[in-house]
This record gives C-alpha cells, structure tokens and sequence, in this order.
C-alpha cells in the first residue's frame, strides 16, 4: 500500500516538473518569437521557411541519431561487463530514459536514480546497476571535458568575442570537473565514504528518520562495494574503456554538431568549426543552471550567441536545434517510460520440454577428421545423447576428408572459405539459404555452442531470433592461442574482449572445471557461470594386457626403460619444452612417448636433436585407434602432463582409467582434481623442480598405489555427466 502511494506521489512530481519544463520553453521561446517579430516587423524573410534546406535538415536528424546510437552502443557495451548479459532493449531504455530524465529535472543532470531504479527492476543487482548508471555519467562528463578543452585550446578567440559568457564558461568547466573527480575518488577510496554513510544513517535513526539503521547500512555498502568492485574492474579493462570513451566522444560531436547543422538548414552562412566552438561555451555556461535540462537559458543562450552571425532565420534554427537534442528525449523518453510502465522484464527464451526426446544442435568450429579435446568431448556428448533417446545434431566447417568418417549421428556442414596461414577452414558468417532451411526444419530445442567464433556466432544470431535456448562451454584458453599467434598483448586483450562479449550473448555459460571458472572471469566475464565438467570415455572392450603388448609391438617401446607418457597436439604452448628439457636432465635409462601430431612438431623434434635427446623422445605421431592409445596408457609408467593451457585435459581422466598416474603443474588448471601423492603428482613449473620430483616419484615405489587411487577418484563417466547435462538443460530453461 505504502509503496503505491510512493508511486502515485513519484509520478504527480514527475508530471508537474514536465508541466513546468514547458511552460518554461513556451515562455522563452515565445519571446524570442516575439522580439523577432517586433525586430523583424518590415522583414518576413526571417520567418520565411520555403528556402529550407532540405539536405542539411536530414543531417541534422543523422546527428541527433548519431548521438543516440552512440549511447545506445556505450551502454550495451557496459551491461554486458558489469551484468553479463546482452542486453540491446535494455541499453536503448536506459539511455533514452536517463535523457528523458536529465531533462526534466535540475541542472539538466539528474537521471542516474531513475536509471539505477530502471535495471535494478530489470533485474541487474544494485552494484551493476549503480556501476553502470554511474560509468554512463562519468564517461560523458569526461569526454565532454576532452572536447571542451580541445575547443579552448584550438579556439580561445570564440571565446573572447562571447566575453558575457567567459566567467560562466569557466565555471561551468570546474562543475563539470568536479563530479567526474568525486566519483573517481570515491572508488579509490570508497572506506572514507562507508564510515560517512553509517554517521549519517545513525543521525538518521535517532531523528526516527531510518528505521533498522545496521541492516540498512550493511544493505547500502554491500551494494557501494560491490559497485565499486565493477568501476576497478572497468577500469583494469582498457579495451572496454576505449570503446566505451570512443562512443561517449561520438555522442558529444554528434550533440554539438546539431546547431550547425539546424543553421545550415535554414540559410545560414556559417562555418562548422566556428559554431561547434560556440555551442561547446554555451553548453559550459549553461550547466550551472539548475531549470529542467537547462530549458528557457539554452535556448536564450542559442539566440544571444548566434544573433551576430550573418543571414538565415535564426528563430527557426533555435527551434530546430532544440527540438533534436532537448524534445526528442522526452518524446522517445515518454514512449520508454510508457513501456517500462507495461512491462520491464528480459524476454525469457521458450521452455524446454521434459516429457519428450530433445533435439540439440551441438556447434562448434572444427571437427572430425581433425583432433582435439574439444571435438572428442562433442563427439561424446553426441554420442551420450543418442544413447539416451535424444537427437543431437553436430553443426560444424565442411572438412577435407570430412566422407571417410562414419558417425551414428547426424553431422551438417557449413560452407566455407581458406584464410592464408590459418590450418583450418573458416565458415561463412551469413546463413545461406540452404542453412536458413535446415535449422528452420529442425525446430531445435536447444542450442549447444562449443566455440565463441565464427559458426558458434552464426548459429547464436538465428537462435536469438528464434528465441531458442542457447548454452555454451568455455573449453580453451583464448587469450594464450592469440598470444601465441600474435605475441601482442594488446591484440591479445581485444580478442578476448570479443570472446567475452558472446559469452554474454548465450543464455546459460557452463566452464567443464571449477579453475577454467576463474579463467573466464579473469577474462572479464561477470554473468551467471555453472560448472559442468567433463567425463571420460570408457576403455575399449579387451584385455588391457593385449593393449599393451599390441602397442608395444606396434611402437617398439624398449620395456627396460622408464618410460613418460605425454599425450596431445605438439605445440609448444602445451609447454612441451620442460618435457623436453626435463628429459634432457634425467638419467639415460629414462625415455618419453609423444602421442599426437600439431603445427610445432617438426621444430619440436628439431629441438629434440639440438639437444641430444631424439634417441630417448619417441615420436609416435597421431594414435586414432583407441585400443593402442590406452595400450600406450598401460605400457607406461607416468603420465607427464605439464600443460598450462589445457582447462580440464581429458587425457588426465583417461590415463586415470589405466590407473597411469599424472604429474602436472601445481595451481594448473589440470591439478584440480589431483591431489599430490594421493591420486597423482603436482610440482613448480621449472626444470629442477619437476627433474627431481620425477626422480623421487620412481623411488618411492608407490607409483601403482597412487595409481589405483587415480583410478578410484578421477575418472567420470560420460553416461553421467549427460544425464547432469540434459537435467540441466531443462531445469535452466523452466518457466
């Protein structure tokens, strides 16, 4: 009851400072009319709007839409760091409503509670609400300051010629400094703030003004420092503050630039640089105005500025300029307002059915005939699927080679095209119509996407539009790859700001380890995450024994030997240069079996030579038949897993399975689920650390005890994961 009547009072005020705001302007603008009139009385020429430049005229409307896509753009862009979501409807609302705002409310600058009340009914939590409202406003103050200093420095002559404005101006400047500096402050350091709030909650208490002061405070900081958390994190981002600060700039030239444009429109012999100048003075010496969205002074100011300036009719320009960047935000406000006031909710994606078989597409942007983690982990969900009564589908790059392998279920290719120096093909970023059918014809209830690029973004943009569930998994690290490709950091960041933003984009993001969790949010990504690990595929049907000696006899593996295992694609970033050089430093009796294949390979080997250890680095190339790859598992004696970038390494599960302990890198993604010496091995990232722990491993003589206990508590299997992956599909998406 209480809150209705808050409501009710909330809009009465609201419709009485709008009452206000245009009695103001019509007063205003009535005098200037009618001074024209009287001035003008022997000359109708200024009133004579026929000569209308029809071209300028639309260009002042572009740059009144300039500016609003600009905003639009900026805020879209900061729900999806600070919420995690793509959110397009929302950044349109809370921009045109924080406008509508700023202009029906003092000093033309008092949107940000209606904003922040705005996404937290949306469903964003105080702190991002509060981070972005703010970040918003911040940035624009900035980058209006940017502009205006520019405009001081190149143009200070503008200036003198405005000397009533001079004194104005410069205040104006040191009021627009003064908010951005506070807000800054008080992220740095927001404790002095926190220890402020509770005083004044306090006073607020014993005037019987607050109610429940401690809980209301705990309330009130918990959201101050969750918000002041997002600013640090926005600001530790420098490719989203560029682009953040580059639509903020684009918003300012897109505003100041109207004026221009609305006296150009009207036979105005004037130069832009010139009235782009002006218009930044008269914006500086207005802001300490406190009337609604400085209404009546601006338009006072337009005319006692612009009244010098040779020909056209001036009056008509006022009203042009001011009906682009002051009306059209509350007229598009007004429509927002009306809208939020029917309805304020993100539009939920349709149900997925629990009472009958599903069909998923499961899309990724490489496949069988080549290898890797990520391929073998969809194959085996498509196959999980297909055993459990549901219909996968695999979406995927046309391959060469693509008809000799034979699946059980069904695999539709997409068209593709060859980028030099890229080893593998690249879909079409458009649905052709021969796509457009067969998604439309397969009605999928769900969409599983296992890669951020090009198909998993094609396949995103119908299912948005169709308003099909979408999950995705984070499976590699992205920013090591581009790294590793570019070796620029800054190349490497923007790649990842890219990756983050689909992420965004998908309904439901799952991370297959609990360490690949904090992976995607060092990466910038602070929507809702579930773990949903990966399971391992059972041993092939036989006697291991047979396994083993058909590997050994296949691979000629010497059996007096120590022998490590590594197996995965051969490039260096898998860290197999301490593999190399760890061997180097064992003794002779030691050697290491490399199963797989990659685009390092040949320098791999070539260091292997360098350094005197090709004998002792057997080579096996790809192993495709998995009978003689868990051979490889039973034959050796550790499994040596030093990789930094792999997220939940499947061959660490499957080495378990042949109770083949691993030894990988402590804290590495791989260690989650080891614990040292009880199920496998962890050490230091380095030559001597991992040499003498190799060595104190094969003397402890507990390899096969630690080997069954890998066996015991490492291993998942697939048949479990999918029936935690299909409960999980439904229950995400049940209204």
């Amino acid at each position: 009851m209480n809150n209705d009547v808050t409501n009710k009072k909330d809009k009465k005020k609201r419709i009485i400072t709008l009452v206000i705001t245009i009695v103001i302007n019509l007063t205003i603008v009535g005098f200037i009319a009618g001074r024209e009139l009287i001035n003008n009385s022997g000359d109708s020429s200024k009133f004579d709007i026929s000569g209308i430049n029809v071209w300028f005229l639309l260009f002042g409307i572009a740059s009144f839409l300039v500016a609003l896509f600009a905003d639009f753009m900026k805020y879209k862009r900061m729900l999806m760091r600070a919420g995690g979501r793509y959110d397009p409807r929302g950044a349109f609302e809370v921009a045109t409503y924080g406008k509508y705002a700023d202009n029906i409310t003092p000093f033309g600058a008092g949107g940000q509670p209606f904003q922040i009340h705005y996404l937290h009914k949306r469903g964003y939590s105080s702190g991002a609400a509060s981070a972005v409202t703010i970040a918003g406003f911040l940035t624009q103050q900035i980058a209006f300051i940017i502009v205006a200093i520019v405009v001081l420095i190149l143009y200070p002559q503008m200036l003198e010629s405005l000397s009533f404005l001079k004194v104005a101006t410069f205040v104006g400047l040191g009021f627009y400094a003064i908010l951005p500096v506070t807000i800054i402050i008080f992220a740095i350091v927001p404790k002095p703030f926190a220890i402020f709030l509770r005083f004044i909650m306090k006073i607020g208490q014993k005037l019987h003004i607050v109610k429940d002061c401690e809980s209301r405070t705990n309330k009130v900081v918990s959201a101050l420092n969750e918000y002041v958390s997002i600013i640090k994190d926005m600001i530790k981002r420098p490719v989203f503050l560029f682009i953040v600060f580059f639509w903020s700039i684009v918003y300012q030239i897109g505003i100041l630039s109207t004026p221009y444009f609305a006296m150009k429109a009207f036979g105005g012999n004037v130069d832009y640089f010139t009235i782009f100048s002006m218009t930044v003075y008269i914006y500086l010496a207005i802001t300490i105005i406190p009337t609604p969205g400085n209404s009546g002074v601006a338009e006072g100011s337009f005319y006692l500025v612009f009244s010098s300036l040779e020909g056209g009719a001036l009056f008509w320009a006022m009203i042009l300029w001011r009906a682009l960047v002051y009306y059209s935000w509350i007229i598009i406000g007004l429509f927002v307002v009306m809208r939020i006031a029917i309805k304020n909710t993100l539009k939920f994606k349709r149900e997925v059915p629990s009472d009958r078989p599903l069909k998923i597409a499961l899309v990724c942007d490489v496949f069988y005939p080549l290898m890797d983690g990520v391929i073998r982990t969809i194959d085996q969900y498509a196959r999980e699927l297909q055993k459990k009564g549901h219909i996968p589908i695999v979406i995927c790059p046309k391959e060469k080679g693509q008809e000799r392998v034979k699946l059980s279920y069904e695999v539709f290719r997409l068209g593709i095209f060859k980028i030099p120096f890229i080893p593998f093909n690249i879909c079409y970023p458009f649905a052709s119509i021969r796509v457009l059918r067969f998604l439309k014809k397969q009605n999928f209830d769900i969409i599983h996407i296992h890669s951020p690029f090009v198909s998993g973004r094609l396949i995103e943009r119908y299912a948005r539009r169709h308003k099909i569930p979408t999950v995705t998994t984070f499976h590699s690290k992205y920013y090591d790859d581009c790294f590793h490709i570019t070796h620029s950091k800054l190349l490497s960041k923007i790649f990842v700001s890219m990756i983050v933003d689909f992420y965004c984009r998908i309904d439901v993001v799952w991370a297959c380890s609990k360490s690949t969790m904090n992976t995607l949010r060092e990466y910038g990504y602070t929507g809702p995450l579930s773990y949903m690990e990966n399971g391992v595929e059972a041993m092939p049907i036989g006697d291991p024994i047979e396994f083993k000696n058909e590997a050994i006899k296949t691979y000629n593996i010497p059996m007096d030997k120590k022998k490590l295992l590594f197996v995965g694609q051969q490039i260096w970033h898998k860290n197999i240069k301490l593999v190399l050089d760890t061997l180097k430093e064992l003794p002779d009796d030691y050697i290491c079996l490399f199963a797989g294949t990659g685009y390092d390979e040949d320098d791999i080997k070539s260091y292997a030579t360098k350094n005197g250890i090709i004998d002792r680095a057997l080579f096996l190339g790809k192993v495709e038949n998995r009978k003689l790859l868990f051979g490889l598992y039973e034959a050796s004696d550790l499994f040596f897993f030093p990789s930094l970038y792999d997220n939940a390494p499947l061959v660490v599960r499957e080495a378990a399975l042949s109770s083949l302990p691993s030894l990988v890198i402590k804290d590495s993604n791989a260690s989650e689920i080891i614990t040292d010496e009880y199920n496998g091995y962890t050490e230091e990232n380095n030559v001597s650390s991992m040499h003498n722990k190799i060595i104190s491993i094969f003397e402890s003589g507990k390899l096969e005890e630690v080997g069954l206990n890998a066996r015991k508590t490492i291993p998942i299997s697939w048949d479990e994961i999918i029936d935690k992956v299909v409960a999980s599909y439904i229950s995400e998406f049940k209204k």
